[in-house]
């Protein structure tokens, strides 16, 4: 166990949570570049769309890699990372949803991303430690939600897609 060095915010479970954002970062990069492939019609912005998600997934690796309580600097730069791309990449996939008329998964990446943005700005601009934390999991979780659901959505749709095709 490694100890926490007197930071308050040190959660007991810290250790669980630096392998949960690895395992996370990791099916984050595997499900962008697994259906890059598969969703909407191949052009520059559908690639940049998976690529930040990527990169989203390549940061929060590196988040769980480099606990806040041993290098802050790294921690920091690669939450940032995690919390931008992120929600960048879901902005611009629910931008192409909307334009390939799928209005529901369009608007909820619209204001998931947008919602993440905002916040993961205000715990940039505000590094205030009664509201940091409010703030990172409004930056974090309204993406990630989404990502989970409508990675569902596409392994639904395309075992459904399959099975009619038999």
């Amino acid at each position: 166990m490694r100890p926490c060095r007197g930071f308050r915010f040190c959660s007991p479970w810290h250790e669980a949570a630096d392998i949960a954002w690895i395992v996370g970062g990791v099916c984050l990069i595997l499900g962008a570049l697994l259906n890059a492939a598969v969703v909407l019609p191949a052009d520059r912005l559908r690639s940049l769309a998976f690529g930040v998600l990527a990169v989203s997934g390549v940061g929060l690796v590196s988040t769980g890699f480099n606990p806040y309580n041993l290098r802050p600097a790294v921690h920091l730069l690669s939450a940032g990372t995690c919390f931008f791309c992120g929600a960048v990449g879901v902005l611009l996939l629910g931008g192409m949803l909307r334009q390939a008329h799928r209005p529901y998964w369009g608007t909820t990446g619209i204001l998931c991303g947008v919602t993440s943005i905002a916040s993961a700005t205000l715990t940039a601009l505000r590094p205030d430690p009664y509201v940091q934390g409010l703030f990172e999991r409004i930056a974090a979780w309204p993406s990630v939600v989404w990502v989970i659901c409508f990675g569902a959505y596409i392994a639904f749709s395309t075992r459904r897609a399959y099975r009619g095709g038999r």
